[in-house]
């Protein structure tokens, strides 16, 4: 039923449902996929600009394809917003499982770039980098997501709201360089969160903001676009948000001491040092 509110009579009282569709709805989604795309790419094109103006030396191919497969992810979820918006639907649904396979590729490839990285950084310094707990984190949460939503691609309200949140859980690197990591074009921000935070788990919060900021921006987004069309929360969309803040404060907590010494030794052996 094409209502913003979807009524079940049930003998003697009325239950209301998540409507699955609301007129809002085709322009709403096609404008959080290209504003998440545009903050991703905006975080890492400087950064690229960089390593060409100074002659860096190129990444190992693993993380060039990496960065493929994660652009041809934006473009692929933008092209099935618009299909959708212009009815094309079996189109849609052909192109939905080329995605998934996208979507394996991305754990595959995310996780093979974050350990070839690590072993790098460690060849380089003799230390592994708290940030691979935090690479390692967004493939367990965008794999979980992803695949939930295949499971639930006959249902495109529950389907569409785990796609999205799935590309947010590996946004995370692209927002903190947008909004002040990495010589960003907004330092100050990420000053700011790091400001007053010492050593060990006095830099949870500090390190909670700077990394997670722009994703909470983007999911919270969705749960107000939800309450006022609907004024209720979609279920996936509720567990989905729980999923990830759960991953959020884990991959955040292993960064700072004491919970990263602990686990070092085994993201040492997880590189095959």
């Amino acid at each position: 039923m094409n209502t913003a509110e979807t009524i079940l009579r049930v003998p003697g009282r009325e239950v209301r449902r998540f409507a699955p569709y609301h007129p809002w709805e085709r322009n709403f989604f096609l404008s959080w996929v290209l504003l998440i795309s545009l903050c991703i790419l905006a975080g890492f094109w400087r950064e690229i600009i960089q390593q060409i103006e100074t002659h860096q030396s190129a990444p190992p191919l693993i993380v060039l394809f990496h960065a493929a497969a994660f652009v041809g992810w934006l473009a692929l979820l933008t092209a099935q917003v618009l299909l959708i918006r212009s009815r094309r639907v079996n189109l849609h649904r052909r192109l939905g499982v080329a995605g998934m396979g996208l979507a394996g590729a991305m754990v595959i490839l995310g996780t093979a770039a974050a350990l070839s990285m690590g072993r790098l950084q460690f060849d380089a310094s003799g230390r592994v980098t708290p940030l691979l707990s935090a690479q390692i984190a967004d493939m367990v949460a965008f794999a979980g997501l992803a695949g939930a939503a295949f499971l639930l691609r006959k249902q495109p309200a529950a389907h569409k709201r785990l796609i999205l949140l799935a590309t947010v859980s590996i946004s995370d690197a692209g927002f903190a360089r947008l909004l002040g990591w990495d010589g960003a074009p907004f330092p100050w921000l990420f000053e700011l969160f790091r400001a007053g935070g010492g050593g060990g788990l006095e830099r949870f919060w500090p390190d909670m903001g700077a990394f997670c900021l722009g994703p909470a921006i983007m999911i919270l987004g969705l749960g107000v676009y939800d309450w006022i069309t609907r004024r209720r929360l979609h279920p996936v969309y509720v567990a989905g948000t729980a999923f990830l803040a759960a991953l959020f404060t884990l991959k955040v907590a292993l960064m700072v001491d004491p919970l990263w010494k602990i686990w070092k030794p085994a993201a040492i052996r997880l590189i095959g040092l």
